[in-house]
Formats: C-alpha cells, sequence, structure tokens
C-alpha cells in the first residue's frame, strides 16, 4: 500500500483499505449503520416537527403580550435544542462510533464482535471526556451566537421597527442572525472535524490503553496538513451515498450508501492512525 504519510496518496491507501469493505459490508455492518443513522434522525425530525408546529410571531408587534409569547416560544425552543443535544450526545454519537468500529472490523477482515456497536458505553469515562471537550467546542459558540444574534436583532428590529415594510425588517434581522454566526461557528466546526476521530480512537481496540487526552492529541495529528485529501475522501463518501440512493433507493440506502459513509471513515482512520504516534523525547525508548 501507498505510504499514508503522504497526504496526496492517503486517498488511494483508504480507496484500497476499503475495496472489498464497499463490495460486501455484510449484514452486521448494515445494521449497525442502520441504527446509528436512525439515532442520529431523531433530533433531525424533532428539529422539523418542531418548526412546522411553532405558530408564526410578529416581528413588528412590540407590545407586552407580544413580547411575553416571543420569550415563552425562546424558552421552549431552547429547552428543545438542549434535548437534543443529549439525544445527540448520549445516544446518537456512541452509536454512530460504535457502527464505525463494526466498519473498522469489516475493513481490517475481522469478525464484528457482538456489543461493537455500544463500544462507547464500555469506555464510558474517556468517551465522556471526548463529548465533553465537543460538546463545549459546539456549546459555547452557539450560545455565544445566540446571545450575540439576540442583542443585534434586537437592535436592529427597534432601528426598523418605524419603517412600515414588515418583510423587510424580518429579512434584515434573519440576516444579522445568519452573519452572526460566522465567526463562531465556522471555528467550532473547524475544531469539531480536528478532533472526529478521537472517538474512533477511544473505541478502537488496537489503541485500548489510549484516554481521551491521548485520543483528542492522536486525533489532531492524525488530521494535520491533510485538509484536502480528507476533503477528497469526503466527497467520495458523498458519492457513494448519492450512488446507493440512486441505484437501490432508500434500501440502497441502508444497504450500501450509509454503510459507504462509515467503511471509508474507519479506512481512513485505519490507514493514518498508526502513523499518528506522540513525538518522544529524545533517547527515551518506547
Amino acid at each position: 500500500m501507498s505510504n499514508p504519510l503522504t497526504a496526496p496518496s492517503l486517498p488511494r491507501d483508504v480507496a484500497e483499505r476499503a475495496k472489498g469493505a464497499l463490495e460486501s459490508p455484510g449484514k452486521p455492518l448494515q445494521i449497525a449503520a442502520s441504527t446509528a443513522t436512525a439515532a442520529l434522525v431523531v433530533p433531525v425530525a424533532w428539529s422539523i416537527v418542531s418548526f412546522v408546529m411553532a405558530e408564526p410571531l410578529s416581528a413588528s408587534d412590540t407590545s407586552p403580550e407580544a413580547l411575553g409569547e416571543l420569550f415563552h416560544a425562546l424558552a421552549i425552543e431552547t429547552m428543545s435544542i438542549a434535548a437534543q443535544a443529549l439525544w445527540f450526545a448520549g445516544v446518537a454519537l456512541p452509536l454512530c462510533y460504535g457502527a464505525t468500529l463494526v466498519a473498522l472490523r469489516v475493513v481490517r477482515r475481522e469478525t464484528p464482535v457482538a456489543g461493537d456497536l455500544y463500544a462507547a458505553y464500555r469506555r464510558g469515562p474517556a468517551f465522556l471526556v471526548f463529548l465533553s471537550v465537543l460538546g463545549l467546542l459546539a456549546g459555547v459558540p452557539t450560545i455565544l451566537w445566540i446571545i450575540t444574534a439576540l442583542v443585534a436583532g434586537a437592535v436592529v428590529g427597534v432601528l426598523a421597527a418605524s419603517s412600515s415594510d414588515a418583510m423587510a425588517s424580518t429579512s434584515t434581522i434573519t440576516m444579522v442572525v445568519v452573519i452572526a454566526a460566522i465567526p463562531f461557528l465556522v471555528p467550532s466546526i473547524y475544531f469539531q472535524c480536528r478532533f472526529l476521530f478521537a472517538g474512533l480512537v477511544i473505541v478502537d481496540p488496537h489503541h485500548a490503553g489510549e484516554g481521551a487526552g491521548a485520543a483528542l492529541a492522536r486525533s489532531w495529528r492524525m488530521t494535520r496538513s491533510r485538509d484536502t485529501a480528507l476533503t477528497r475522501i469526503t466527497l467520495t463518501a458523498l458519492g457513494e451515498l448519492l450512488r446507493g440512493l440512486t441505484v437501490g433507493l432508500v434500501v440502497g440506502l441502508f444497504t450500501r450508501g450509509i454503510p459507504a459513509v462509515f467503511i471509508l471513515l474507519a479506512a481512513t482512520h485505519d490507514a493514518i492512525a498508526p502513523s499518528a504516534q506522540a513525538k518522544r523525547p529524545p533517547g527515551r525508548s518506547a
């Protein structure tokens, strides 16, 4: 195989490792991937239902009754977001890394072990630290964005309240909220991507002795200077997802498309994790 240390060769190396698994993912992986995907869909469906069921509020109505309704709606939405976050962290994300472990065994031509899907729960303390880091990276910027957006939106709303064009006022507030997200969410997404592999390092039996700190450090090294290569692999995964959907519709999505995403993630981990060893001080033995 090509050298995984060389970023341009990484997509080829991943393709070689994933080839057999993509051709025959197997029932255990299909079931694990479908279960993890179903867990991911729950908060998305929840958000869609909440959006459809929500009653529209007037952006130009500043009466005490309207403001009370607004704060009530914000409180409900905040609790809904918190519940979705708990589901994502406590159910969806652990199952996703468990499904990726099943895919990793398929890539390595090993037999999936009963309970692989729940491997994150067996590594509870280490995985909890990992989840806490992700939570801080995602939660703190989101909270800061919400506060900034509320303040900026309120200021813009007051300034635009005298305008007779309510639609223009609403559009302006929406634009302010979207622009306010950029300085907070873009760095958050970047750092979450850099630590993406840490959860898989924690559940990978080949790295059973590593704690959360070592796993986070290894993930950081794994993603260093590989932006282009990892982007190409991501596009390949999206292509496989669309291929499964196009060829087999819903059935193909769950039998090939979704398992292929987990396989490519696992193959990427398998290719670069061994090369991401921590550097030891000179003269210190392994």
